[in-house]
């Protein structure tokens, strides 16, 4: 079973616009889709009393060891949409890359999903997702996802995150990285180069920038 938090914030160093929308999957469940929605506009969540302030992301003191074991991330994979079939309950991904192209830097990136699968889990673990810049060595975003309980360490759980659009500084490589509990469990790198610098942008998702 997954219960989404009250609700997910992202914090950034710049404000963004627009609505988000988490959509969680628990493939345990015949059928079960959990549809959490809110709106984000000018720091005011339009659908709920919390107010979240945005503000630069800062790197947190290194987390005390968990007392059990964090579940096990089988999948990151970013990509320009995922549809869940009602029916069946099976998750399409709809264009999977693994850099962006920017007509400038610096230059937003526009909004995309990340699709997370986890499994091995014990219990109940806070889920929270980080964008890393690997060349300054600093946490870009952060958002609280998730608090999800697996019922035993077989099930499998599936999560797609829609990640606001990012302020990008340089060219380089970035690392989207997944929390249980504040420890890291894994990490997916992403590039981002100027539009025309690479000979292949054929898996780079374009920026309008």
């Amino acid at each position: 079973m997954t219960t989404p938090r009250s609700p997910g914030r992202w914090i950034t160093g710049a404000v963004q616009t627009g609505r988000w929308a988490m959509l969680l999957s628990d493939t345990r469940r015949q059928g079960g889709l959990l549809r959490p929605r809110w709106s984000i506009r000018r720091l005011v969540l339009t659908k709920t009393t919390n107010e979240p302030k945005w503000e630069m992301a800062k790197k947190k003191p290194a987390s005390k060891k968990s007392v059990k074991p964090p579940p096990r991330c089988k999948a990151i994979l970013l990509c320009d949409q995922a549809i869940v079939e009602a029916v069946t309950g099976k998750v399409s991904l709809i264009g999977i890359f693994d850099r962006f192209a920017v007509r400038r830097f610096p230059g937003h990136i526009r909004q995309f999903t990340a699709f997370l699968q986890l499994t091995d889990g014990i219990g109940q673990y806070r889920i929270t997702v980080e964008v890393h810049d690997l060349r300054e060595d600093k946490i870009l975003a952060r958002a609280a996802i998730v608090n999800m309980t697996f019922a035993d360490r077989s099930g499998k759980a599936n999560l797609m995150i829609p990640v606001p659009p990012l302020l990008l500084k340089h060219p380089g490589g970035y690392d989207f990285v997944v929390l249980a509990d504040d420890q890291e469990i894994d990490r997916q790198q992403f590039q981002a180069h100027g539009i025309g610098d690479q000979a292949n942008d054929g898996n780079a998702a374009k920026e309008s920038d």
